[in-house]
């Protein structure tokens, strides 16, 4: 996941490193005003492995794989335009699909115990800026950066996470206010430490790649 990250702010980098010499001098103000948009696309969860203690006492491990699905987003903001070629965006996001059960291992070495059982993603959301240039008209390019936050739920007990997030998108005008994008976004949420049974630090990342349809107002 690291890689991804830099792979995204590289991208970002020379993008608009690129488009801050370009000769086209757009028109930013067609983008400005309120806009709502929903999508879709691949989504996967990294969850490395944890240890920590259960009940002040024994040593436990847990091994996760990743979790991978079907990603459904949906946003509402706010764009204004900063002369004739950029624009800043406030927006939120909310995905209210809950993830399909990924199994996980667990392991009490010192009561001679192992099993398995299972976690999901649920109730994740997004707050972000939006810097972005026009390139013309009709088409824009764009980052996010925001405070992205997440449940990581298993069988037993219910994880809390907050962090930061990376993206890249590009939208274009197809029908009059209505517009197409894509975009790919990077979470890093961090660490949690809330249990009911136990106490240990788990950590979690995710990525995004998804197409959709919006409108602007």
């Amino acid at each position: 996941m690291k890689q991804i990250k830099f792979a995204v702010l590289n991208a970002v980098v020379i993008i608009f490193g690129a488009l801050a010499i370009s000769p086209v001098w757009a028109q930013a103000s067609s983008w400005q005003g309120f806009y709502g948009q929903v999508g879709t696309g691949y989504q996967q969860y990294n969850a490395p492995s944890t240890s920590g203690v259960n009940s002040g006492v024994n040593f436990f491990t847990i091994d996760s794989a990743n979790s991978q699905s079907m990603a459904l987003n949906l946003s509402a903001g706010f764009n204004y335009a900063l002369g004739s070629s950029f624009i800043l965006g406030l927006g939120a996001e909310y995905s209210p699909l809950t993830t399909s059960y990924t199994p996980y291992s667990y392991a009490y070495p010192a009561l001679n115990i192992t099993g398995t059982s299972q976690w999901r993603i649920q109730n994740t959301y997004n707050v972000f800026l939006s810097p972005g240039w026009a390139i013309d008209d009709t088409k824009l390019v764009y980052a996010k950066v925001g405070i992205t936050g997440t449940q990581k739920q298993t069988t037993v007990q219910t994880y809390d996470f907050t962090g930061y997030s990376l993206g890249l998108g590009y939208k274009q005008f197809i029908y009059k206010q209505l517009y197409a994008f894509g975009e790919v976004n990077y979470a890093d949420y961090g660490t949690s430490s809330n249990s009911r049974t136990s106490s240990g630090t788990q950590s979690l990342n995710g990525l995004n790649v998804l197409i959709g349809v919006g409108y602007k107002f």
